[in-house]
């Protein structure tokens, strides 16, 4: 797709967008009306909110999260998130790539990546939690550990839907195995292992939120954890609204990185 014929795309459908926005909006205010602002606040109570809660919370301070509001908690939610998933998803990779290329690897490591795939994210949580302690590490080893996984089984399904008569007319031009694979099957395999980055890291947030709340000392779980407790909605939602806003920014950098990665495609 064009640059030309992809701005008429965002033209013609920009004004769904406009609309979706509007009845969400206007569907969030009835609620509000007829729940009563202690259940559901209104819009304007937590737009009233949204930028002092990020330098400073009397409530979150109260609760040991410090003196500079929401930013700091942000800050390490965005890292963390980040920096697990790229060790889990680079390791994972690795693994699938290997596993894809040569067959004894796979036997060794199919039945244990088979059993990994069984166990809930969520579950092994509390586990790490014992073995290592609540912190950092353990946060990194959670989204860490639900990458690999994900990635281990996104690369093998990429191999395993490359189309066989690639492979095997370069094969018949000369190439060696290893330049088949590197220069033939990887290429092929690209698009759904982006695509597998893509929603490794959308859910890689909910496994650090999880993370931090359960143990963590800093963190928009911390953040919440601390919010609940007072039983701050409108906090809370603002929290949530500047975790999703994070993701999005996240989201839109990695699929302009993916067109990049993959503007030979003619889509």
């Amino acid at each position: 797709m064009t640059a030309v014929a992809r701005s008429r795309e965002v033209l013609r459908t920009y004004p769904w967008y406009v609309l979706g926005l509007l009845i969400a909006a206007t569907t969030w205010e009835l609620s509000s009306a007829a729940l009563g602002a202690h259940r559901l606040p209104s819009i304007g109570q937590v737009a009233a909110q949204f930028l002092p809660l990020m330098t400073k919370s009397p409530t979150l301070s109260f609760q040991g999260g410090g003196d500079a509001g929401y930013l700091p908690h942000l800050v390490h939610t965005v890292l963390y998130t980040l920096g697990g998933a790229a060790l889990g998803c680079s390791a994972g990779i690795l693994v699938g790539l290997a596993m894809a290329r040569y067959r004894l690897v796979r036997g060794i490591a199919e039945v244990p990546i088979e059993l990994l795939r069984t166990i809930p994210p969520l579950a092994a949580i509390p586990f790490i939690l014992i073995w290592i302690g609540p912190g950092n590490s353990s946060q990194l080893l959670m989204v860490g550990y639900y990458a690999f996984v994900m990635m281990v089984v996104t690369t093998l399904n990429a191999a395993s839907n490359v189309e066989p008569l690639l492979p095997t007319f370069a094969a018949t031009l000369g190439a060696s195995g290893n330049r088949v694979f590197r220069t033939v099957v990887l290429p092929a395999m690209l698009p759904t292992i982006v695509g597998g980055i893509r929603v490794a890291i959308g859910i890689a947030w909910s496994v650090q939120v999880v993370a931090e709340l359960m143990g963590g000392r800093y963190g928009m779980g911390k953040v919440f954890s601390a919010m609940v407790s007072f039983q701050a909605l409108d906090a809370i939602i603002v929290g949530i609204l500047w975790l999703a806003l994070s993701a999005v920014v996240v989201d839109l950098l990695l699929v302009a990185a993916i067109r990049r990665l993959t503007r030979w495609m003619p889509n």
